[in-house]
């Protein structure tokens, strides 16, 4: 969910909250939406069991990442508003890594399984070589980052990732910091990349080179 979307979208998320579980919503773009869903619905904090976000930059001086800077308002309204909540920030998945060696070997892999393997990586490479290599081009990185997957796994796999509880806040131009008045939320402060990459390969490829993680 990422930036302003027409009414309709948004209260597809609201029917997706309305159903009988209660919900873990996952941010990994600017979080218009999910603060549009907390200060409009009043049944939100009721359904939602926990926010994740991929966004925030503790480290690197002055630098706010683009899912916060696009809409800081948002931001601050979903750390502060009470649920409990995961940031997955810049400072870890900038230690993350998939170099076009490993995915042109996923890609071989995938062309050994079948026509489903073949078209889901021929799919995926459409934006993964091109943004391999703008990466490559752009970023002080041996291949491309892969931020959104950590959020995902700290969610479905948290024996991946380290997390601690920081005390944290949204200053107006976006940036996460540190205070001890903050609010209390969990940070990934680490992940284990490689289990990370064989997992993404193994659920999506079901080409993996590992067994799952016990």
């Amino acid at each position: 969910m990422t930036g302003e979307v027409p009414p309709a979208r948004l209260d597809d998320l609201v029917d997706d909250l309305r159903s009988p579980e209660r919900s873990t919503v996952v941010g990994i773009g600017p979080l218009t939406n999910i603060a549009r869903v907390l200060t409009e619905w009043d049944g939100a904090s009721g359904r939602i069991d926990r926010i994740v976000v991929m966004g925030g930059a503790l480290a690197f001086g002055t630098m706010v990442d683009t899912n916060f800077a696009v809409d800081p308002r948002a931001a601050r309204v979903v750390v502060r508003f009470g649920i409990p909540i995961t940031i997955v920030p810049l400072d870890t998945t900038r230690t993350t890594c998939l170099t076009r060696d490993r995915w042109r070997a996923i890609v071989r892999r995938a062309a050994m399984k079948g026509p489903t393997a073949i078209a889901t990586a021929s799919a995926f490479d459409a934006w993964v070589s091109p943004w391999l290599s703008y990466s490559e081009a752009t970023r002080p990185v041996d291949g491309m980052w892969v931020h959104d997957l950590v959020a995902l796994v700290a969610l479905a796999h948290p024996e991946l990732v380290d997390s601690s509880q920081h005390r944290v806040d949204v200053r107006d131009d976006g940036k996460l910091v540190e205070c001890p008045d903050g609010v209390p939320v969990d940070i990934v402060e680490a992940v284990d990349n490689e289990a990370m990459i064989s997992l993404w390969e193994r659920t999506v490829f079901d080409v993996g080179v590992a067994a799952p993680p016990s």
